[in-house]
């Protein structure tokens, strides 16, 4: 090719074939121009190919974070949960004094707590490459920035919180009492009986304690627990499309279809005085009671929903049109109105 272009030139100075060399010069234009797309086009693919495999490395390690966080939402809602049961019998005025030194935990329930970190490197290191994520993440980062930023945040300011007054609460006792360096063993002296058993001030910090401790954080760890599982999903079928990401949690939530739970959706009534709304809302189930928040739901398989906060199962007889929603507080079967 090269001797075919210096034979059309040195004709060209020969004084002949002008027409033939301008062809020559439009095909060498033609084959420098091909030749610097077909550069442009490898180099694009390069970089599109770091690129994802940029976008992989940050989501294996979302993923890594978030399996982290979910192994350590497991710890902690355990401990709570033990604890709370014992915050109960303290509270419900049924403890003896001698069931009360015989387990040691007792003395020591309000003045414990738990202390944790979210792993939330990846998430970070995923905000700042924020410009190698397209409109096909639209929907995967705004969840993960809920999670990270507004339900973990909230979580580790309510736990301060905890800790702050459980802290306080280890000083006052260090200042006041004696029996303080007894505290947490059986040889709890009987001076302590009087404080633990009848001051209703220490039953007063008590049930603080469970407010900020049970009622919150508790509830709090929960709700993050099962976002932190749809986080999990969300990163996985972009990781591993051709995989179903449900089936690692399988026992707590399966993927909600529009088209398979829209038919169930609407009002069902148990009295004149208690009624259930069903609804679908931004792709989330949602139930409503009477005169309640509404609050969401999770499909466990394709006829039952679970709400973790409430502890709720609502079954379905989709034959009869009847919803069974059994709790703590109620087990009854509701009937649709609509």
């Amino acid at each position: 090719m090269a001797k075919l272009f210096r034979k059309g030139r040195f004709n060209f100075f020969q004084g002949k074939g002008i027409g033939q060399y301008l062809i020559y010069v439009v095909l060498e234009m033609v084959l420098v121009i091909a030749g610097i797309l077909i550069a442009l086009e490898i180099n694009n693919a390069n970089e599109a190919k770091k690129e994802s495999e940029k976008i992989q490395t940050l989501l294996e390690i979302v993923n890594r974070d978030l399996h982290q966080n979910l192994d350590q939402l497991d710890e902690v809602i355990i401990a709570l949960e033990a604890k709370d049961s014992l915050l109960s019998i303290l509270l419900s005025d049924t403890l003896t004094w001698e069931e009360f030194k015989a387990n040691p935990a007792y003395s020591v329930l309000i003045v414990s707590y738990t202390t944790f970190r979210f792993q939330d490197n990846g998430f970070q290191n995923l905000i700042r490459a924020g410009d190698y994520f397209n409109k096909s993440y639209d929907t995967l980062i705004p969840q993960l920035e809920d999670l990270f930023v507004d339900d973990y945040e909230r979580i580790q300011d309510i736990n301060k919180r905890v800790s702050d007054y459980a802290i306080h609460t280890i000083e006052e006792w260090a200042e006041r009492h004696e029996w303080f360096r007894a505290l947490g063993s059986f040889k709890m002296p009987e001076a302590a009986e009087a404080y633990f058993m009848k001051d209703p001030y220490f039953l007063n910090k008590a049930q603080t304690y469970r407010t900020y401790s049970s009622l919150n954080l508790l509830t709090m760890l929960i709700q993050a627990k099962y976002s932190t599982i749809e986080a999990i999903i969300g990163v996985s079928q972009k990781l591993r499309p051709k995989e179903d990401p449900y089936e690692e949690f399988s026992d707590y939530l399966q993927e909600f279809r529009i088209e398979d739970w829209s038919a169930d959706t609407g009002y069902y009534k148990l009295n004149p005085a208690f009624s259930v709304h069903l609804f679908i809302e931004d792709g989330k189930l949602m139930v409503q009671g009477s005169r309640q928040q509404a609050v969401k739901f999770y499909v466990k398989n394709d006829s039952v929903l679970y709400n973790p906060i409430l502890k709720t199962r609502l079954s379905f007889n989709k034959e009869a049109n009847q919803m069974r929603m059994k709790s703590n507080f109620i087990d009854e079967v509701l009937h649709k109105i609509d």
